[in-house]
This record gives C-alpha cells, structure tokens and sequence, in this order.
C-alpha cells in the first residue's frame, strides 16, 4: 500500500490515477493530521510514502517547526522515521532546488528519494514510484 499525502489533490489526481492503472493500492491523505492517524492504523501495510513538502501543519506540528509550512513534508518524514518507518519514502515538491533543505532532509532520512513535479509527467511520476515499491 502507498500512502500518498497532498494538500492539493486536483494537481496530483492523475498521478494517483496513474498508480492506481498500474495496479497499486493508494491510501490517499490531504494533510499531516489524517496521514499520522492513516500511518499508525496501516503502518504493517504501507510499502511507501509519498509526501508533497509544502502543505499546512494542522494540529501536529507547530508554524515554526515547519517554516510556516515551507517543509511540513520534511517533518512528516521526520516523525514517520522517529516511529520507525524504515521503508522508501519519496518527497513529492515544486520546489527549486536550493529554496528547502529538500535533498539534505532526503539523505539524512534514507531511503528517500525527490521527485520535482515540474520535471516529470504524471504517468512518469506514478511509474517512478511503482518501481520503487516494487524494489523496496
């Protein structure tokens, strides 16, 4: 199962269309709050998670912690890897490269991998992840 977490689901509908045509079982969450309480009732299940880094902090992280939003993906990842998800986690963003610690975060928390949604189509994106679930 893919546990995917997105603010904006209408940008990355196809991308969970996608996923789905290939065959892959999608949790899908559109904030941190939802996506902790989905991880602690599935975590046995989830082979993967992916996670946009911009979204709202809801009620478990504060403004400052997350850069008033700015990196509320990295500190969900964080704390999955604080509850011991060990498992692929891939960082969805548009961010540039430079504006976030995106790719320092990525391999401090290993195994993680960043996919920037501007430089990929949604059918590239949903395959990308797929073979990562499938080589785990």
């Amino acid at each position: 199962m893919i546990l995917f977490v997105d603010d904006e689901k209408r940008y990355v509908d196809n991308v969970l269309e996608e996923l789905k045509l290939l065959g892959r079982e999608v949790l899908f969450c559109d904030g941190v709050d939802m996506a902790l309480e989905q991880f602690q009732a599935f975590r046995g299940k989830i082979d993967l998670i992916v996670c946009d880094v911009m979204m709202p902090h809801g009620k478990s992280f504060k403004p400052e912690e997350t850069e008033q939003n700015r990196i509320t993906g990295l500190r969900f990842l964080a704390r999955v890897r604080e509850l011991g998800f060990n498992r692929q986690f891939v960082l969805l963003t548009y961010l540039e490269p430079g504006r976030a610690p995106v790719e320092e975060t990525a391999r401090q928390y290993e195994p993680c991998k960043v996919i920037r949604k501007r430089e990929k189509w949604s059918f590239e994106i949903a395959d990308m992840i797929s073979q990562l679930v499938k080589h785990g």
